[in-house]
């Protein structure tokens, strides 16, 4: 398909150059291809058949009723509904709260996330793994083994309330980085400023992104991007002064070091209160 030929040329400038600005995305929106792709991405997704807001669900779905959305969208008077706000059980006992945005809004965010992925994927950390293209849980656990098997130290963080604190203009400012084009983004002021319905009332917020919508973990994870960069540069410089200690070790440090490596790895292979394992560990240096 000629449209998704289109996503493909933009993630390629943005495996070019990180630092690319991409313009006209929203002429993309007038393929119809994109949006035939859009909904056969969601259409077996769970849920699909669960109301939002509104009545309106996946069924029925049709070419005419795609084409008409997609106009309304390209002439900007598409306008989201309030993202209807469910509770279910967390692993800690709790209730967390779960987003679900209409049949159409659904379609809309899986346009935008689309054209988001073809831009930001090439240019996210490739330690990332958080909903990411092509990457899971296993990924992580084996990047994990691979590359961590000899560290004498984690870090452990979490933010908390990652999806409810992301701040609008934030966001926004972070998406011009890298998108030259007012009409896509006034298109995701408009999703970002929908609204949500908690038990028969809407609120509006400055700040956050709903938790179970379609486009909001890509939204995080851009939003998030930039302080992956910074642990990245505390990583190197750690790094960099490492091997600036080794590289000033003397010969007799680096002999030692070897001698004291080497009497390790015996005693691992003797049983535990052999005499040999006793003899190595009385050793003195």
């Amino acid at each position: 398909m000629r449209e998704l030929e289109r996503l493909v040329t933009v993630n390629k400038l943005s495996q070019k150059d990180p630092n690319w600005i991409h313009k006209d995305l929203f002429r993309l929106l007038h393929k119809d291809e994109l949006w035939i792709t859009a909904y056969e991405n969601i259409k077996g997704n769970k849920g699909v058949l669960t109301p939002g807001s509104t009545l309106e669900t996946m069924d029925g779905m049709s070419l005419r009723r795609l084409k008409r959305l997609q106009e309304q969208v390209c002439s900007e008077t598409y306008k989201f509904k309030a993202v209807k706000l469910i509770y279910i059980p967390a692993k800690s006992g709790k209730k967390r709260p779960l987003g679900l945005p209409t049949a159409n809004d659904k379609i809309v965010q899986e346009v935008i996330r689309l054209i988001l992925e073809a831009i930001y994927e090439p240019v996210f950390c490739k330690e990332s793994f958080g909903f990411r293209q092509g990457r899971g849980c296993h990924d992580a656990l084996d990047h994990v083994e691979q590359r961590f098997r000899w560290v004498d130290y984690a870090i452990e963080g979490d933010i908390e309330q990652a999806y409810p604190i992301i701040d609008h203009h934030i966001l926004i400012k972070t998406l011009n980085k890298r998108i030259n084009d007012p009409r896509f983004i006034r298109l995701i002021w408009k999703l970002l400023g929908c609204g949500v319905l908690d038990e028969e009332r809407i609120t509006w917020s400055k700040s956050g992104v709903p938790q179970g919508s379609i486009v909001s973990p890509i939204l995080a994870n851009i939003y998030y991007h930039e302080l992956d960069e910074f642990v990245q540069s505390i990583k190197q410089s750690v790094e960099s002064e490492n091997i600036s200690k080794i590289a000033r070790k003397s010969k007799a440090y680096k002999a030692l070091e070897y001698k004291i490596q080497k009497i390790h790895n015996e005693i691992k292979e003797y049983k535990l209160h052999s005499m040999e394992k006793i003899e190595l560990k009385s050793l003195k240096y």
